[in-house]
């Protein structure tokens, strides 16, 4: 658990509405995860975890399409402008470089 949470600090996450609940899926380094917001507080609660190796078709496709939101949303000439807080700027370009690595994405 520990070594998980060390190496998976950040996640970049897509939001769908489906049955009245905000379902979450958010790429990490080593994979995917998957849960839901509670409405009460506003917290997401990540339930299930599958590994890079053993994601589906549609998840790999929501997980290409999440890295190339963040890398157009990073190379924007004012990704402050477009909600990207100056400090988290060269943190999600670290991220966005490891997952690109794991997925081959130039």
């Amino acid at each position: 658990m520990k070594h998980f949470f060390e190496n998976n600090a950040y996640a970049e996450p897509k939001f769908k509405i489906a049955n009245d609940s905000i379902m979450v899926i958010s790429i990490c380094n080593y994979g995917v995860m998957l849960g839901e917001i509670q409405p009460e507080n506003g917290w997401t609660v990540f339930k299930t975890f599958i590994d890079r190796t053993l994601v589906n078709a549609e998840q790999s496709e929501i997980e290409k399409l999440i890295i190339r939101e963040l890398d157009v949303e990073l190379n924007s000439t004012h990704p402050i402008e477009k909600g990207i807080e100056d400090h988290d700027i060269p943190f999600k370009k670290e991220f966005l470089k490891k997952l690109s690595e794991k997925n081959q994405i130039p």
